[in-house]
């Protein structure tokens, strides 16, 4: 792992190492062996299309020439690797979607498996990816635009934080594929109890907001492919976490900090209920929106957005805490990013009435041909 640190600003600096003295006193735990480790990725070479495809719905993995992420805390990587006091930070070259770190420490022993790691193997030119640690609340670094604790009321933001980048860093992406996967709506269902609205309120306020961000994105970076992830139903942390005495310790102490992610997960079963209730409704909501913005309705081909359904049904409580961070008991941990890393993968290559909804053993990565196109 890089130890490259982005700093947000000397303030949170100056938070962040007061948080990491308070936090000193609580007890740490090793993380949980995972029950579906990723199998390594070692698909064959593909080259790129002989020409540069004028459609796309026609983009093998070699086309594509950078890579884009936004969303919240979960595309940052907060707390999900290492043990405490290791694991307060973000670890951006370690996500998924977006990540670019060869390795997952500094050992070279360990391959991280990202989505960029992979189109890496097509494409060592590839660019855009974050690398190493940022502090908590980091506004974005390279392309990764996401922002710990953003909803999709701020996703504005993040779309100007990338047109900012694309225009001046990445100035020789703009005529170039380019692939961006979009995670949001964690933190707006775990509002869902707090904002005196009702799920059916919520979710219309989320498909507005997703609606005209993509509306955004769409207007801003032609020649891109989108993936909208879905979400699982996070009451599976609660299910996870809460028979634990260790998480239970854990919430608690941060609790004390002021930091209490996801309340109304955490409030009591009526709450929970609201948050089962709302999860389907915004899933619904990314599947139509995304369909709105689809090249075959837009007519457009040089844009198009599909919903990825990679990890809808993935039931947290089945993993148990190896899904989970070892500093909260609430994010997703490196063995669960992992898993997240596969499921979108193995769905860029499936037709969509095919998409893998939830993991399951024995794990085995779609190598595309020279006839797979990402859809």
């Amino acid at each position: 792992m890089s130890l490259r640190i982005t700093l947000a600003s000397p303030l949170l600096g100056f938070l962040s190492l007061l948080a990491l003295l308070n936090l000193s006193l609580v007890h740490s735990k090793p993380p949980a062996p995972a029950p579906f480790p990723v199998p390594p990725f070692s698909c064959p070479y593909v080259p790129a299309s002989e020409f540069v495809p004028t459609s796309v719905l026609k983009l093998r993995p070699a086309d594509i020439q950078g890579v884009m992420a936004m969303g919240d805390s979960i595309t940052a990587g907060f707390a999900m690797a290492g043990n405490f006091p290791h694991n307060i930070f973000e670890f951006r070259g370690l996500v998924f979607s977006i990540g670019g770190d060869e390795f997952t420490d500094g050992t070279g022993d360990t391959k991280t498996l990202s989505v960029p790691r992979f189109l890496h193997q097509y494409n060592n030119n590839i660019t855009g990816f974050s690398t190493g640690l940022s502090l908590l609340k980091t506004k974005g670094a390279s392309l990764n635009a996401a922002v710990s604790g953003a909803k999709s009321t701020e996703l504005a933001e993040q779309v100007q934080y990338l047109k900012s980048q694309v225009a001046t860093t990445y100035h020789g992406l703009a005529s170039k594929w380019k692939l961006l996967t979009l995670f949001i709506g964690a933190n707006d269902i775990c509002s869902v109890c707090r904002e005196g609205r009702s799920v059916e309120q919520t979710a219309d306020s989320f498909e507005t907001q997703l609606r005209s961000t993509l509306s955004d994105v769409h207007k801003a970076f032609p020649m891109t492919f989108v993936n909208v992830m879905n979400i699982f139903d996070i009451t599976g942390v609660w299910k996870a976490a809460s028979p634990s005495e260790f998480c239970r310790s854990r919430w608690s102490d941060l609790g004390d900090l002021g930091i209490n992610e996801c309340s109304c997960m955490k409030k009591n079963n009526s709450t929970r209920d609201m948050i089962a209730e709302v999860t389907p409704l915004v899933n619904n909501a990314v599947n139509k929106v995304a369909e709105e913005f689809s090249s075959e309705v837009t007519g457009d081909d040089k844009f198009h957005v599909v919903a990825q359904p990679a990890i809808q049904d993935i039931q947290v409580d089945k993993f148990g805490l190896s899904f989970l961070s070892t500093f909260d008991c609430f994010h997703p941990s490196l063995p669960a990013d992992e898993i997240f890393s596969y499921l979108l993968w193995n769905n860029m290559f499936t037709p969509a009435e095919h998409k893998q909804t939830s993991v399951s053993n024995p794990m085995k990565f779609i190598c595309p041909n020279e006839t797979h196109y990402l859809q």
